[in-house]
């Protein structure tokens, strides 16, 4: 998959929407925020897998993604993952869902 890593960052954005649309929803629910909560850090995780089919080793980068953003001043949009945070992004998503499923039942307002 060519832009891996802008899908990764990309997935919460989209589900922290989906719960902001979902709140202006009449017949809203509190449980169904917690599950497009687990929906959405479930799909990152399931993605963020699909990191670990990245090759090479050491010190390059496995996923380099560089795009010019504003020519004129000379920014780009530029996201790298090496070898070692690689591994810290498995266990970021890996804690995500761990942790809305350890809020399931604790938080029952806000």
């Amino acid at each position: 998959m060519p832009h891996l890593l802008t899908i990764l960052i990309l997935l919460p954005f989209i589900g922290a929407l989906a719960l902001v649309f979902y709140s202006f929803a009449p017949p809203r629910r509190d449980e169904h925020y917690r599950w497009i909560a687990l929906v959405t850090t479930v799909a990152t995780f399931v993605v963020s897998l699909l990191l670990l089919r990245g090759t090479g080793g050491g010190t390059e980068f496995r996923f380099d993604e560089s795009v010019n953003w504003i020519g004129s001043i000379g920014a780009r949009y530029h996201v790298a993952v090496d070898g070692v945070s690689l591994w810290l992004v498995l266990l970021t998503t890996l804690l995500m869902p761990i942790a809305v499923l350890s809020s399931w039942t604790a938080i029952h307002k806000r």
